[in-house]
Parts: C-alpha cells; structure tokens; sequence
C-alpha cells in the first residue's frame, strides 16, 4: 500500500472519530417547565398544526426512548424530530476490500416543544 493512501485512510478515520465523537448539544430557551411523564412525550416529523411553545432545541446521536426522557426532563409534551443525519464507518480492511460498513451513526436535530392550552 502506497504512503499517500496509508495516510489518506489515516485522516479519514480521524475526521471520522471526531465528528462521530462530537457532544450532544441543547439551547434551552426562557421558559421552564417542571418535568414531565417521559412515557407521554410524542415523537413527531412534521410541525404540529396545535399551538405550541418551543422549550429547547437539541442535538443527540441516542436512542428515541433517551431522546423522550430528555424532552421529559424539559417539560414537553411532544418533540418534533427537525431532520436525522447518518454517517456510515468503515473499517481500513473494509476500505480495500470494497464490503460492507461497519456501523452506522445517526444524529437527530430535535426541538423539545410544550402545547398551548
């Protein structure tokens, strides 16, 4: 194997580890809410045609059930899922040999949001 592409496969899998090592991060905004019940907090992917007041936006790479008992922590009745990025890890040995990933990440953009009565 050439230098250039030892140190090609090197960077990317620096890059790699950096973005996929990236923290979760939130933007609470003014209001605060007293927790709510996590098992009532509604995933939803389009922008709810209710009122509502947006309690906090944030970024997560956890599971759905991690990413309700967040939005729970916030007070929310709901949270809208904005958009879903996926990036897919390759190993060097998967690389040459042209096979399948070796996991996949995913990061949600989520706004945590508390309905109008």
């Amino acid at each position: 194997m050439h230098l250039r592409n030892i140190i090609t496969i090197a960077l990317t899998l620096f890059i790699l580890q950096i973005v996929s090592c990236a923290p979760n991060t939130s933007r609470v905004y003014k209001t605060h809410y007293p927790p709510s019940n996590q098992e009532s907090v509604k995933i939803i992917y389009s922008i709810p045609q209710t009122p509502y007041t947006l309690i906090a936006d944030f970024q997560t790479m956890q599971s759905l059930s991690a990413i309700r008992k967040k939005a729970a922590a916030y007070g929310a009745d709901a949270v809208y899922v904005n958009s879903i990025t996926q990036s897919t890890i390759y190993s060097g040995a998967e690389l040459s040999n042209n096979t399948q990933s070796s996991g996949i990440n995913r990061r949600y953009y989520c706004s945590a949001i508390k309905y109008k009565n």
